[in-house]
C-alpha cells in the first residue's frame, strides 16, 4: 500500500526563555529550528512506518525550502511532487516562557 499526503509544509521556529520574559529588554534562552507542517510531519511519521508515501506540497525556492525536502526526503518521504515557489517557505515561530515561581504570601 501506499499513501499520498497533500497539505503544508513549513519551518518551526521553537523559542524559548532560560528565565521569565522581561518586556523591553534582551531575554536569554535557545530556539531549535526544524521541519514542519501537518502533512509534512504526517509523510513523514507514515515513511518512518515503512508505509511508501509521497508529499505533495509547496515550499519556497529559498534555502528553507531547501532543508524541507532534504530532511523530508532523508525520512524516505517520496518529494517529487512537492512543488517549488519563487516565494519565500512559510514558517510557524512559538515562543515559550518559563513562569515566574509562585511567591508565597
Amino acid at each position: 500500500m501506499s499513501v499520498v499526503v497533500i497539505g503544508g509544509a513549513n519551518v518551526d521556529l521553537k523559542a524559548r526563555s532560560a528565565a521569565p520574559v522581561v518586556a523591553g529588554t534582551s531575554n536569554p534562552g535557545t530556539t531549535c529550528l526544524s521541519s514542519g507542517g501537518v502533512a509534512r510531519n504526517i509523510a513523514e511519521n507514515l515513511a518512518r512506518l515503512g508505509t511508501a508515501t509521497t508529499l505533495v506540497t509547496a515550499v519556497g525556492n529559498d534555502p528553507l525550502g531547501d532543508d524541507i525536502l532534504a530532511t523530508t526526503a532523508a525520512a524516505g518521504v517520496d518529494v517529487s511532487l512537492v512543488r517549488r515557489r519563487e516565494t519565500t517557505t512559510g514558517t510557524y515561530t512559538a515562543v515559550q516562557s518559563e513562569l515566574p515561581k509562585a511567591g508565597l504570601a
